[in-house]
């Protein structure tokens, strides 16, 4: 039992203001700088910012065009990055990505160790040969932290540029660049996850390559196939919360529990999960996805009519936009064949 008189050590306390500068300010401020970075060094190398979550009040870029929402607040800031296609297309991909991400890890190093050499002569400055106060501990945990997460940060991007990428991540970006320049997804030639000669790692990669996988297999139109990937997916997400890196398997499960397994409860869970950021997607798929949701799901014609005419002429590149047009004519074929009630 504690004695009423206890009283906390200072130096615990001093600990403890440490440990939250480091733990606490220092990765919130790393998530933002690292975020604010990615958004301003997107344009130089041709990538575009596709979406900005901002401890989660989310802008989404509808054609220039910057729209607002909110989603569950997150401690994590988020960038969405892609390819800017109005600029060049026939870069290496990947080569892009690995200058980018580089440049903003480096950057943010430069600014952790200005704020770490800051401290060091603010504390020079106010030292009177005296313990470093509360507010001072704070501060030095906080910067020390910023130059921990920045070479951390470092490290992860070397470790997955140059080992990673050499392995699955690598596969993927080579499949997602043939789709820039192939005639038909069947030239991909892809393969259930198990016979690939890479294995994923983590969840997002998995969800990444199901999900072009997905869309593979619905242009050679292997459903049962289609119908078991789909299934996986749907186990990973059912309970997660939404991330923007996940964004496209969300698209792909709203689109499948919509056309292939008609099923409310279930694209409603997905379609609430994304809605902050697919509600404001101006892409083509994005439309897409929407068009068949309303038209299969609510029987809304009049909304899938103006999504569906919002898509056209919005395709991506390549077979994707190939893809894209097939699965909106389609739907506005039928909507436009169906007999009018009197």
């Amino acid at each position: 039992m504690i004695p009423l008189n206890f009283t906390v050590p200072i130096f615990l306390i001093k600990v403890m203001f440490f440990i939250t500068g480091f733990l606490f300010f220092a990765t919130l401020f790393s998530s933002f700088l690292s975020s604010f970075l990615q958004f301003i060094l997107a344009d130089k190398f041709d990538l575009k910012v596709r979406a900005y979550s901002l401890f989660g009040l989310t802008f989404t870029n509808n054609n220039n065009y910057w729209e607002r929402s909110f989603k569950k607040f997150s401690p994590i800031c988020e960038c969405s990055i892609g390819l800017n296609i109005d600029k060049n297309v026939s870069k290496d991909s990947l080569k892009l990505q690995k200058q980018f991400t580089y440049s903003e890890r480096f950057i943010s190093l430069i600014v952790s160790l200005l704020i770490i050499w800051l401290t060091r002569n603010l504390l020079i400055t106010w030292y009177k040969g005296e313990p470093l106060t509360f507010v001072e501990s704070l501060i030095v945990g906080f910067s020390t932290g910023m130059v921990f997460h920045s070479l951390i940060h470092i490290i992860t991007s070397i470790y997955l540029f140059e080992v990673m990428f050499k392995g699955f991540l690598g596969y993927l970006q080579s499949k997602f660049d043939m789709i820039k320049y192939c005639n038909s997804f069947e030239e991909l030639d892809l393969k259930p996850i198990e016979e690939i000669p890479y294995k994923p790692r983590l969840d997002w990669e998995r969800l990444i390559y199901s999900m072009l996988y997905c869309y593979y297999l619905l242009s050679i139109n292997k459903i049962e196939e289609m119908k078991k990937v789909s299934h996986e997916m749907t186990d990973i997400l059912w309970e997660k919360e939404f991330l923007l890196n996940s964004a496209g398997a969300y698209y792909w499960l709203i689109f499948y529990y919509s056309e292939f397994e008609p099923s409310l409860e279930k694209a409603d869970r997905f379609r609430d999960k994304a809605w902050t950021v697919l509600s404001k997607d101006n892409e083509a798929n994005a439309k897409r996805v929407l068009a068949y949701y309303f038209y299969r799901l609510h029987n809304d014609e009049a909304k899938a009519k103006i999504l569906i005419d919002a898509a056209i002429d919005k395709y991506s590149m390549g077979v994707e936009r190939a893809l894209e047009k097939d699965l909106l004519l389609k739907l506005k074929k039928e909507i436009e064949s169906k007999p009018i009630d009197f």
